[in-house]
């Protein structure tokens, strides 16, 4: 330009902006994963302060919400992870309702596999114990793995059963996962420990 100055990239290459539809039902502290060409929200906690107890359904082709599926309980703050079938393992979490004094949400050990095809959710075997925070995530093989409280849990879609678990060092919530390509996990931090540890998920294959 003649004035010298530098022209804005983001300007020059800008495209039409577009609003979506609003969610349904407003939440936070959700969990949210794809499935095909839909992004699924489950769960949350709504404008009204309880846990939402469906999953949210966004059409990435038609760009419009499409009807939710109900869930069998309530939950925020949970583990969401899509399986290789297009099923959705939905585990632990927080349910209630949000008060300013005296008791309100609590941890849960349930667990839920949402079914896209049939529009239903069937709740699994649960947790071994009350996760108020966990971390849910796709293994290599397929298997899923949810981490939090004592233990690190892997679900086996095929055979729709928890595989052996692997204790953890540490009572974590809410820590972070990495995936080693040698198929190892690492878990680190959390809530309470700063600490960090590997999990041999090989070892724990049925």
């Amino acid at each position: 330009p003649a004035t010298g100055q530098p022209t804005s990239p983001v300007a020059a290459d800008a495209s039409p902006w577009k609003r979506l539809p609003d969610m349904p039902v407003p939440v936070l502290a959700g969990d949210v994963s794809v499935v095909g060409d839909r992004v699924c929200l489950s769960g949350g906690i709504h404008q009204l302060g309880s846990t939402h107890d469906h999953v949210q359904i966004f059409d990435l082709k038609t760009l419009t919400w499409s009807e939710p599926i109900k869930l069998n309980e309530g939950r925020a703050m949970h583990a969401q992870v899509t399986l290789d079938d297009h099923r959705i393992l939905v585990a632990g979490g927080q349910s209630g309702r949000v008060q300013p004094i005296g008791p309100g949400l609590k941890a849960i050990a349930s667990c839920e596999i949402v079914d896209l095809k049939t529009g239903q959710s069937t709740t699994i075997a649960p947790l071994p114990r009350e996760v108020a925070e966990p971390t849910g995530h796709q293994l290599p093989d397929g298997r899923a793995i949810i981490i939090g409280g004592e233990s690190a849990l892997i679900f086996n879609p095929k055979t729709n059963e928890w595989d052996r678990g692997i204790g953890l060092r540490e009572d974590r919530q809410a820590p972070y996962y990495v995936a080693l390509r040698d198929g190892r996990v690492v878990a680190i931090g959390g809530a309470r420990p700063a600490s960090i540890e590997i999990l041999d998920v090989k070892a724990s294959a049925s």
